[in-house]
């Protein structure tokens, strides 16, 4: 994984929790879309969800993970504030939202 030494151990993390591929979204290693082949977007966010203060641990404030449930893009997201432009945009945790509309 060449993302970055963070990122690549929170997916390895995440892994553990529920097996995911992973596309990072438009090569600024900000977005990654997480997707399993063994659980539905609802499912998997629930999974993190539930372990997300543990996966993380001393890095909680680098990211977000949100799951976007109608178009255009639905799905779990991952969010690492480490590459964003304007990182006070999101909030660190987890989140639901309707559309990105």
């Amino acid at each position: 994984m060449p993302y970055g030494h963070t990122v690549d151990l929170l997916i390895e993390k995440i892994n553990t929790v529920a097996p995911i591929n992973v596309e990072e979204y438009d090569g600024t290693n900000e977005w990654f879309l997480l997707e399993s082949d063994e659980l539905s977007d609802h499912d998997l966010y629930q999974a993190l969800r539930l372990k997300w203060f543990s996966l993380l641990g001393p890095n909680y404030g680098r990211f977000a993970l949100l799951y976007c449930v109608q178009r255009p893009d639905p799905g779990v997201w991952l969010h690492s504030f480490v590459a964003s432009d304007n990182p006070s945009q999101f909030a660190p945790g987890c989140f639901q939202v309707a559309s990105w509309k």
